[in-house]
Order: C-alpha cells, then sequence, then structure tokens
C-alpha cells in the first residue's frame, strides 16, 4: 500500500487525491504497530524500525494535518458485539433472577454498561474525536471492572458464556483504540478453571466404544493424555500466579 501511494506519487497524483490512501495507510499501521508493541520476544531490531515507521506516520499525520485514523468501520462492528453480548448478559441474569437482590442489581448494571457501549458507537458513528471516544470507552472499561467481581459468583454457564464474548470484544477494541491490555488474573483463573471442568466433562462422557472407530488407539490415547496434561499444567500455573511469560 505504501509503495502505491508513492507510485501515485510520483505519477503526480494531487496530495488531496491520495488523503484518502494516507488515512486508510495511517490506520492500517497504527493497528498493526499496537498489536506488535504487545507482542514479546521481538529482536531489537524489529523494535527499532517499528519506532521509525511509527516517527514516519507522526511526520505524515503533520503533514496532512490529519489526527490519529481510527479505522470506524472494525470498531463499529465490533462495538455493535459488544452490545449484543451485553444484551445476552441481561437475559441470563433476568432468569437467574429468583428475587435475588444481588441479581437484581447486577441487571441494572448491565443495562448501563450496555447504554455505555451504545454512546461509544453513537460517538464513532457520528467521527468523534479520538480522545473523546478513548474517554468515554475507558468509562465503560472502569464500569465493567467494577462489575466483575460480582457476575463471578453467579453459578451459570450461560453467563460465563456472555462473559467470555465480552472479554472477547474488550480484548479487540483494546487493540482497535491502540490500549495497552492488562492481564485479569481472576478472569484468568475463571476460564482455567471452566476450560478444566469442561475437558473433564469431555473425558468422562467419551465412552472407551468410541475408540474402537480408530485405526491407531494407542496414538489418540497418548495424544488424549498429552492434551489433558498440558491443560491441567495451564490451571496450575494460574493457580500459582506465575508470571505472563510463562505462562504464553
Amino acid at each position: 500500500k505504501a509503495s502505491r501511494i508513492s507510485q501515485d506519487l510520483q505519477a503526480g497524483l494531487t496530495l488531496q487525491r491520495l488523503l484518502p490512501e494516507f488515512q486508510q495507510l495511517d490506520s492500517d499501521w497504527r493497528l498493526l504497530s499496537h498489536r506488535m508493541s504487545q507482542t514479546r520476544g521481538l529482536s531489537r531490531e524489529t523494535v527499532d524500525n517499528i519506532d521509525r515507521v511509527d516517527r514516519l506516520g507522526r511526520e505524515m499525520e503533520k503533514l496532512f494535518k490529519m489526527e490519529p485514523q481510527l479505522d470506524r468501520r472494525t470498531l463499529l462492528v465490533e462495538l455493535s458485539r459488544l452490545v449484543s453480548s451485553l444484551g445476552n448478559l441481561v437475559d441470563e441474569l433476568e432468569v437467574d433472577a429468583n428475587n435475588n437482590n444481588q441479581v437484581f442489581e447486577l441487571i441494572v448494571d448491565a443495562r448501563k454498561l450496555g447504554q455505555q457501549a451504545v454512546r461509544v458507537q453513537d460517538m464513532v458513528l457520528d467521527q468523534y474525536p479520538y480522545p473523546q471516544i478513548v474517554s468515554e470507552y475507558s468509562r465503560f472499561g472502569q464500569m465493567w471492572t467494577r462489575m466483575m467481581p460480582r457476575l463471578r459468583l453467579i453459578d451459570s454457564r450461560y453467563v460465563e458464556r456472555s462473559v467470555r464474548n465480552i472479554m472477547a470484544s474488550d480484548n479487540t477494541l483494546h487493540n482497535l483504540l491502540w490500549l495497552e491490555q492488562q492481564t485479569d488474573r481472576a478472569h484468568l483463573t475463571q476460564v482455567a478453571d471452566a476450560l478444566m471442568r469442561d475437558v473433564d466433562e469431555f473425558f468422562n462422557r467419551t465412552p472407551l466404544k468410541l475408540l474402537l472407530h480408530f485405526q491407531d488407539v494407542s496414538a489418540v490415547l497418548g495424544t488424549a493424555s498429552d492434551f489433558y496434561g498440558t491443560v491441567q499444567n495451564i490451571k496450575d500455573c494460574v493457580d500459582r500466579t506465575e508470571d505472563d511469560q510463562t505462562l504464553l
């Protein structure tokens, strides 16, 4: 994309005509740069090259007098997923309410979260500046962080599923908004427990008769044993609160 823009410049195309291409290039690079900044184990040379392109990008923004370019279309799609997942969470909580005041409070807070997510969505649609969008999304993040510990007390797989979907959208939106992501240890513990529980259930429900349909039963059993051991090791590492690098 950068090469094509360079060729168009040499061919004499006006900067005004090339501005949309520059904006898209800036948007694509910022997302890629942020994702690489979250990646561990990059060489010093790679990091230096990323920094160099970042500087060139900032110079380009100054030359065109343009703000950092968000991928607004992808943002809107992911925000729609987030709003939908929050709606599903409300529905699941209403099923489990049973005159429970704590659950009723969670329903009210989940609805407020949905309203805040819609507000951010509207700001993206209305072309609000990046700092204002980030400010409103940070407010959403603070509300979600306060709500998470109370949601973990709800014993419902359907609620867990909605929480996982919200967390997935939140991670994606952090990347799209170039925000640093912090490891949520409590959520990681919950996910590890759920994974171990699902694997246990799968192993308990798989009949030996099923193995008769496989040609190399020994290889299947060996793979199953390795997989179970890997999942168990992940859960043990999370329980021991190992550092992020060890978990990776």
